[in-house]
């Protein structure tokens, strides 16, 4: 047996090749490789061209922008749902944003002249990468708002609760100072917001480790843009 039937006995696959008619679905397996990722890893540089697309199967990966100043903001996150690599056939050119590996996983990694080939067909996989970019440019407008006008505790809430859709788990392996350059905020005050909400029982906390404890308590204490942001996906799979 391959590992890609093996994946497919098990029914583990990207959400937006399962999406696929059989033929294309069959197709992107045959250009791309099972890839490991990594916790930490950079899969992807940014003002760098993508040589590869990540669907991923398992895990999530942060789409993060480094500013000059030296600090830098989670944009967005990606699991199952997509891809990572847009780029590639958007016209781009380069990939702004470093892509990094948030939760650990597998993904299918595709040559980015491989994805083009098959985009510029104008077959399903088309028509669902235009409709994935629909709703990760909402995610990524949602959280610049979220970002300027939701108190810290929200977005964290915010961001466990997107964390636990992709990594399928309720254990989040992270730092409280990596978390503050993903949520844009001091460590101090995610220090303070991650104690409130330990406090409250939604999560449990130990060293690079949250816990997610009451799912429905922990999304109460979420801002409106987790179920805004929720919802777009949905509607995009569901079309």
């Amino acid at each position: 047996m391959t590992k890609e039937t093996a994946h497919a006995a098990a029914g583990e696959d990207n959400q937006l090749l399962a999406a696929l008619p059989v033929r294309e679905r069959n197709a992107v397996h045959r250009a791309s490789q099972l890839f490991t990722m990594e916790l930490g890893a950079t899969l992807l540089h940014a003002n760098q061209p993508s040589g590869f697309a990540f669907f991923p199967i398992q895990g999530a990966i942060s789409l993060v922008r480094r500013l000059s100043a030296g600090t830098s903001v989670e944009v967005g996150i990606v699991g199952n749902e997509g891809v990572v690599g847009l780029d590639i056939v958007m016209g781009a050119g380069t990939q702004l944003n470093d892509a990094i590996v948030q939760g650990k996983g597998s993904a299918w990694r595709m040559p980015a002249e491989h994805l083009l080939a098959q985009f510029r067909r104008h077959g399903e996989l088309q028509r669902q990468l235009l409709r994935f970019t629909d709703a990760f440019i909402t995610q990524i407008s949602q959280t610049a708002a979220c970002n300027r006008a939701h108190d810290i505790e929200a977005r964290l809430a915010r961001w466990l609760l997107m964390m636990q859709d992709r990594v399928h788990a309720p254990q989040i392996r992270l730092t409280q100072q990596f978390l503050a350059h993903m949520l844009g905020a001091r460590t101090a005050s995610v220090n303070e917001a991650v104690q409130k909400l330990e406090g409250t029982g939604v999560i449990g906390h130990r060293r690079q480790e949250i816990s997610i404890l009451d799912r429905t308590g922990l999304e109460q204490r979420a801002c409106e843009c987790y179920a805004i942001v929720r919802r777009i996906y949905e509607l995009a799979a569901s079309n």
